[in-house]
């Protein structure tokens, strides 16, 4: 009798040391966001995207073709 509890002794002392450990264990460092990139406006839609993914035309920034296209017919 004194085995079996002396056992479960044991296994509430190591499960309050893993929970302990668990609640005090720090944070892994997070990554860092990559920096965002200039954002432009597109002159027919209004829609912001990075600079590196737009479309110029005169000056003006565009989301697509479609709308560079459009906006210089009229």
């Amino acid at each position: 009798m004194f085995g079996i509890r002396l056992l479960i002794v044991l296994f509430a002392i190591a499960a309050v040391v893993l929970i302990l450990r668990r609640m005090y264990r720090r944070p892994a460092p997070k990554q860092p966001l990559a920096a965002p990139g200039q954002m432009v406006r597109c002159a027919h839609c209004g829609l912001y995207l990075p600079r590196d993914e737009a479309t110029r035309k005169d000056d003006l920034d565009f989301c697509s073709a479609d709308h560079r296209d459009r906006h210089t017919r009229g």
